[in-house]
């Protein structure tokens, strides 16, 4: 009986642990959370690994068609086109007729980063567990390698015909993995990451440094877009005259197309300068101290650089990182930390927008053709980023983050008296022959009710304070 009895109870402690999601003591997964590749669940997967790419396609082709269409050029080698034209979006670096071309327009690239991260997100929450949302980034990042073998194979046929030479294949590779995985990364595992980060064994206070961190980063971009707009109508006499310097208006449109496309990169090279950084463009170069003229590409949104000496009132800009530092350290510092803790989490902040401003500043930079490399220093946007928000970041926390409180030692205590008890309460008789009546009376003491002996025995809850009214008993 005894052995029967322990069989039975181990049964139920292994059916409790798989209910709480924890396997037994085999270490097999419990069947809800074990990856099941259904019937629906491989139809999104397809969906995912192939969507993106095939409206990116469809884009590149109708702009690469339109484009010879206007030109009134034949279409010889416009697959060779549209595949470069795709891998441009990856941000792949592309020879053509000798020429260097790695500075390439970001926005296309936001874009199409948009586009896997918001079909990763809408797939992910029907996927049931960790593993399932591993196989969507692999059919995220699977889909487009696919068509990116198929891309460089078209365009080494096309090199024959076209002055456009095979991109690296190690390159196109990388730079594959890299937008399409963090894409699909970001929208599989959004709803989780704060978990994942506490997983980690970090404190709890890194996802809020971490948002803080990506905050600074927006804000430092949102003042550099103002900053772009500012500067072009200030020169919008530099900027028309930009704009007609092509023939006929579908070169103006063509031109103006262009300006929109490069403007991300624009606003992440002013960016590099508001934090006191250079941008350069060939052999001229651009700072809040010092500016080296020098020729810059024929393209509107261009008009933004300034050909002068600076002026004493740039030095002003500067306030913008200091703001930016200032709000990262309240934001610690309202997480009701201590003040060396608070200043800890602006220093996670400031590590995590450098990362992502020194990502920005890779991507926004490149070499174009005889102008050279032009972008922000890499190294040193980093270090800048890093270094503002550090520093009034960490200062604003430490100084408005709360003292740390000792834990006062317990006080020792008295023992306790006798508890007082109320006098015995009578209460009259329900009848002739007598009520026992047991009643408890909602007070601060217990009290003892006594009544005649009877044979009824009443159970009753005296909620009044007044002993004399009958209407207290049931």
């Amino acid at each position: 009986m005894s052995a029967l009895l322990t069989g039975e109870s181990r049964r139920k402690t292994e059916s409790q642990r798989d209910t709480a999601g924890v396997g037994p003591a085999t270490g097999v997964q419990p069947a809800a959370s074990r990856p099941q590749l259904t019937a629906e669940k491989a139809r999104q997967l397809v969906v995912v690994a192939l969507l993106p790419s095939a409206v990116s396609l469809t884009v590149v082709a109708a702009a690469v068609l339109g484009s010879l269409a206007a030109a009134q050029s034949g279409y010889t080698g416009a697959a060779g086109a549209v595949a470069a034209g795709w891998l441009g979006l990856q941000q792949v670096p592309l020879m053509v007729s000798g020429t260097q071309l790695g500075l390439l327009p970001l926005a296309p690239t936001i874009w199409l980063a948009w586009l896997v991260f918001r079909r990763s997100a809408r797939v992910s929450p029907r996927l049931s567990c960790t593993a399932e949302r591993r196989w969507l980034v692999g059919a995220a990042v699977a889909g487009p390698l696919v068509v990116a073998l198929v891309c460089l194979a078209v365009i080494k046929d096309a090199s024959g015909v076209v002055a456009l030479s095979p991109p690296n294949t190690l390159a196109v590779l990388g730079w594959v993995i890299g937008i399409h995985g963090v894409a699909s990364a970001a929208g599989a595992f959004g709803g989780q990451w704060r978990e994942v980060i506490k997983g980690q064994g970090l404190p709890d206070w890194t996802p809020a440094a971490v948002l803080a961190g990506l905050r600074a980063v927006g804000w430092l971009l949102i003042a550099a877009t103002v900053l772009v707009v500012v500067l072009i109508g200030a020169h919008w006499s530099t900027a028309t005259n930009m704009s007609t310097t092509a023939d006929g208006a579908v070169g103006t449109l063509s031109l103006l197309v262009l300006s929109m496309l490069y403007l991300p990169n624009v606003v992440v090279g002013a960016a590099s300068v508001l934090v006191g950084s250079s941008v350069h463009v060939g052999p001229a170069s651009l700072a809040l101290f010092a500016v080296v003229g020098g020729p810059v590409p024929a393209v509107p949104v261009m008009a933004a650089v300034p050909t002068g000496p600076p002026a004493y009132w740039w030095l002003a800009l500067l306030l913008v990182p200091v703001a930016i530092g200032i709000s990262v350290g309240r934001e610690c510092a309202d997480l009701n930390l201590d003040r060396w803790t608070a200043a800890k989490a602006a220093a996670v902040s400031a590590t995590v927008a450098s990362a992502v401003g020194l990502a920005l500043a890779m991507l926004a930079g490149g070499d174009l053709g005889a102008f050279g490399h032009i972008g922000a220093e890499i190294p040193n946007v980093g270090v800048m980023i890093f270094g503002w928000i550090v520093l009034f970041g960490a200062a604003t926390a430490a100084v408005s983050g709360r003292r740390r409180v000792e834990p006062a030692e317990p006080a020792e205590s008295e023992p306790a008296g006798p508890v007082p008890t109320s006098p015995p309460l009578s209460l009259p008789s329900g009848r002739a022959g007598g009520v026992t009546v047991e009643a408890e009376i909602l007070g601060d003491a217990p009290a003892t009710v006594v009544a005649s002996d009877a044979a009824d025995i009443i159970d009753a809850e005296v909620v009044s304070n007044d002993a004399d009214d009958p209407k207290g008993a049931d």
